[in-house]
């Protein structure tokens, strides 16, 4: 199942450079306080936003505040908690949420759940990077970085909490190692630059598994 993304008119519009003056001096300062962190904020219009916060050694905090989830269309199931994750294309031009643009979840290290955007072995030649079997067997069964992907945010770090409308989260405590070399905003599922080894946007789905959220994210 498939979902456009809401306020992905407005990421656009982020991405040209429309942020503040005010809000682009404070990102600036932060970041000359704090050595080579980088901030990438996801604008999902009516629907809220969420910013990642990656250090340069890797370390990276999740903050989502989203509202209004009991007003997305009659076909979206959120159910009790929201699955999260990297992808590695950006989104439709329409905002739509679809593998066709996004592709699956980044994982440079290949992990291969079962929505990894790495190949299956068995459908390229030899020597390209790839996964024997998606799922791997017994992936992400501990919850760390050592068997989980790094886009999987979710899997590693537990799911969203949905209550009345709202999903609040400031996750610390989280990794993402070489988030910010691996960070391609052109990268598409459409021309094949989106890869195993890049990420571009966020991704929200439902109890299902539907996709029920997306936006690109943009560095603030």
């Amino acid at each position: 199942p498939s979902a456009t993304g809401r306020g992905a008119a407005k990421s656009s519009k982020s991405a040209k450079g429309t942020k503040s003056s005010k809000s682009t001096s404070k990102s600036a300062k932060n970041r000359s306080n704090r050595g080579d962190m980088q901030i990438y904020e996801a604008d999902l219009g009516d629907n809220g936003t969420f910013r990642m916060t990656v250090e340069s050694n890797g370390e990276a905090t999740y903050e989502a505040d989203l509202k209004d989830l009991d007003e997305l269309p009659l076909d979206t199931v959120i159910g009790d908690s929201l699955a999260y994750h990297l992808h590695s294309g950006k989104i439709g031009p329409g905002g739509e949420c679809v593998p066709t643009y996004t592709k699956g979840h980044y994982d440079p290290r290949l992990k291969c759940g079962g929505a990894s955007t790495a190949p299956l072995c068995d459908d390229v030649e030899d020597g390209v990077p790839c996964c024997a079997q998606k799922p791997a067997e017994d992936y992400c069964s501990d919850g760390n970085i050592e068997s989980c992907e790094i886009g999987d945010l979710s899997g590693l770090l537990g799911r969203i909490e949905v209550k009345d409308g709202r999903a609040v989260e400031d996750v610390k405590g989280g990794r993402c190692p070489g988030c910010i070399a691996d960070y391609s905003p052109e990268a598409s599922g459409t021309d094949g630059s989106a890869a195993y080894n890049t990420w571009a946007s966020v991704v929200f789905h439902g109890i299902d598994g539907q996709r029920v959220l997306c936006a690109d994210l943009v560095k603030a």
